[in-house]
């Protein structure tokens, strides 16, 4: 009997739908080239019998952006698959098969590989007196439809030194988990605003497909965009504008 090393995991799903990703949809490459896997249902990629050490891999799926990550392995902290789990949520591109006729913004975020924008109309606050830094549980209180998991928030007014990206992971009842331990402590009623993550190229290009959780708020006919990132531990911000039909080249972001 062959004894495979686990290596890692990947729940790969798409972006926009939250929808996982079938096996034939997918090539992985590990340091530039294509590697075998293991496929099980809800969208997990299981990779085994990579050498320890440093990793680049990249995920490709047709209509998708390309997605690449750095991995270090090491085989004697991973004892289970949910230890060694990297949830992905590919970005669509231009060749999405929704994004024909849907309003879609293009731009450059220089020296950065990922942004967020934040989801216009959810409701999402601190449940509780306090959450504490260092935790990894959360109380939401949330009005309307809950998002879907894995996902990602920013905890806090985008202005405000304390505010912070989290990712949340699992829920119970309103009880939220998140990927990281928190960064700072936050108050009862704190807003909490759902996010998309985008992937930047190279260059800093990204695009995103303008859908209904983003176009809800109009202002004089267009639609305003938060644009969200994280430098030096730090987030900051940029605003623009997008048209409610066709595509929207913003330029280089101008973050504050």
């Amino acid at each position: 009997m062959v004894k495979k090393q686990l290596s890692c995991v990947l729940k790969i799903t798409d972006g926009f739908t939250a929808r996982v990703l079938k096996r034939t949809e997918v090539l992985i490459l590990a340091d530039g080239e294509p590697i075998r896997y293991e496929y099980k249902s809800g969208g997990y990629f299981v990779l085994t019998d990579l050498p320890e050490g440093a990793h680049c891999l990249k995920v490709q799926s047709h209509g998708f952006q390309q997605e690449e990550l750095e991995i270090d392995i090491d085989h004697s902290t991973v004892k289970r698959a949910e230890q060694a789990v990297i949830y992905l949520a590919l970005s669509p591109s231009p060749q999405y098969p929704s994004a024909f006729g849907m309003p879609s913004v293009s731009g450059r975020a220089k020296g950065l590989r990922h942004l967020y924008v934040q989801k216009q109309g959810a409701e999402l606050k601190i449940a509780e007196d306090s959450a504490a830094a260092g935790s990894r549980e959360i109380r939401l209180f949330c009005r309307g439809t809950k998002p879907p998991l894995p996902s990602f928030a920013l905890i806090g007014d985008r202005l405000c030194e304390t505010c912070e990206i989290v990712t949340l992971m699992t829920a119970d009842g309103d009880a939220y988990t998140t990927e990281n331990p928190l960064r700072y402590d936050h108050l009862r009623s704190e807003h909490v605003a759902p996010l998309v993550k985008l992937r930047c190229d190279e260059d800093g290009t990204f695009y995103l497909l303008l859908t209904p959780d983003l176009t809800q708020c109009r202002e004089n006919g267009m639609i305003p965009l938060i644009f969200l990132a994280e430098r030096d531990g730090k987030i900051c911000s940029a605003l623009s504008m997008a048209m409610p039909e066709g595509k929207t080249e913003l330029g280089e972001l101008d973050f504050i």
